[in-house]
């Protein structure tokens, strides 16, 4: 069994590892994204320091009729 171990300010969180729901995993990623953005990683090239991602919108409807899965900043 796996985890993922994150680095908040200057402590370290083991996130251990949980099945994934068979059901609805499609919603569960999203709302795992939505709650825990610093999964999908961005770091910055000059100073090698993780940029903060704040997602914005989900499941965002568009004029067009179109949707927008995620968006972040």
């Amino acid at each position: 069994m796996g985890c993922i171990i994150v680095k908040r300010n200057d402590k370290l969180e083991v996130i251990p590892e949980r099945d994934f729901p068979k059901e609805g995993q499609e919603e569960y990623l999203h709302r795992f994204i939505e709650n825990a953005p610093q999964f999908i990683a961005r770091v910055d090239e000059e100073t090698d320091e993780p940029i903060p991602i704040i997602v914005v919108a989900s499941h965002l409807k568009l004029p067009s009729g179109d949707e927008i899965d995620l968006w972040r900043r």
